[in-house]
């Protein structure tokens, strides 16, 4: 008898965006069952940039809503989420999640498959992984070419994952791109997708990651930005504002609106 999917965790409206509501461990075992049997569905890690994308763009929005997880990957959410909600969530970032899942899939004997970035990320990650997992499978590897393909090339790429028997697909093509395609190509991969962008060159060792005290303060996206200047200036600027204000209206309204008498 074939076992069901397991129940879906809940979500929490953070910037009109369903953002999961999960321990850390409670997520990585979620990915883990649903790997296990192989579904056709993909993950999320989000930070700010992501959720203020999703405001600005009605179709990227849909791509969040129908993702089986969207994680608080930036500390930003977590933090959003207990003062609204009153919880303790934890981050669920895609380094430490990345980290994790090479950890299961070699105790639980599952397929992993990295897709995305450039063949030299790829081939230091294999081999760091070999040296850390020994008993880790990794089913294979992809680097997509940056220009636009043919339908026969997707449609290539894909059998190449699903012939791999692949459980778990780590996907690397940076935001938007990565939730675009994992959207777009789900219902045909017979695994979970799982959009890690930055995790891929942490974990090779070709970008540092920003100091525990960093992480925690919730300024990592400052140390990304020492890092890389030029690529992230503009970004941060404008997307770290526009969050910082819409994190504003939705906490004034959320404490300023009035609550339901339990009494009545």
């Amino acid at each position: 008898m074939t076992s069901l999917p397991p129940d879906k965790l809940p979500k929490r409206n953070v910037l009109g965006i369903g953002v999961t509501q999960a321990p850390y461990a409670a997520a990585v075992q979620h990915l883990v069952e649903l790997a296990q049997q192989r579904v056709s569905a993909y993950v999320c890690v989000a930070n700010a940039h992501m959720l203020v994308e999703a405001n600005q763009d009605h179709s990227f929005w849909d791509v969040l809503d129908q993702a089986e997880l969207v994680t608080p990957d930036g500390k930003p959410l977590s933090v959003m989420m207990n003062w609204l909600y009153q919880t303790q969530q934890e981050r669920v970032a895609g380094p430490d999640l990345m980290v994790s899942l090479f950890e299961r899939a070699e105790a639980e004997n599952l397929r992993l498959f990295l897709f995305g970035s450039t063949p030299q990320v790829l081939e230091a990650i294999t081999q760091k992984a070999k040296q850390l997992y020994p008993q880790l499978t990794l089913a294979g590897q992809l680097s997509p070419p940056f220009q636009a393909i043919s339908p026969a090339e997707e449609e290539a790429m894909i059998q190449q994952i699903n012939d791999s028997g692949a459980n778990l697909v780590l996907v690397a093509l940076g935001c938007p791109k990565q939730e675009r395609w994992m959207h777009a190509h789900s219902p045909q991969i017979q695994g979970v997708l799982i959009g890690v962008g930055a995790a891929f060159p942490f974990f090779s060792g070709d970008l540092n990651r920003a100091p525990h005290w960093m992480q925690n303060a919730s300024l990592e996206w400052l140390y990304r930005l020492y890092c890389e200047p030029r690529r992230l200036f503009q970004r941060y600027l404008i997307t770290n504002s526009r969050f910082m204000l819409l994190a504003l209206i939705q906490l004034f309204k959320h404490y300023t609106s009035p609550k339901p008498n339990p009494d009545q």
